[in-house]
């Protein structure tokens, strides 16, 4: 009994992280073939800053009873849709501005 529960948590944590992880590689993508003409980014630091981005966003919407417009519910836990996008379009935009300081 409690190991089953035990695997179904797992299993909806799971596949939470890789809903937040998807958008925020999506969100990655963009940047970097937005930023392409420029020179190349760094893939690892700029996927670190929109997945970082991205949970941070996703847990302050939690802990701070934001509204989730285009929220969903896996098992138990809802998944903060735009909060997660923003987070992650934060995190890019982060990395950007560091990037052009750094080349100025």
């Amino acid at each position: 009994m409690i190991l089953r529960a035990l695997v179904r948590l797992i299993g909806e944590v799971a596949i939470w992280t890789a809903i937040v992880a998807l958008v925020a590689g999506g969100v990655t993508l963009g940047t970097r073939w937005v930023l392409q003409r420029d020179d190349r980014p760094s893939p690892l630091m700029l996927a670190g800053m929109t997945l970082g981005g991205a949970l941070l966003f996703a847990g302050l919407s939690d802990r701070l009873d934001l509204p989730q417009p285009l929220g969903f519910d896996i098992g138990r836990r809802p998944v903060p849709f735009l909060w997660v996008l923003a987070g992650a379009l934060a995190g890019a935009v982060v990395y950007w501005i560091s990037q052009r300081k750094v080349r100025a």
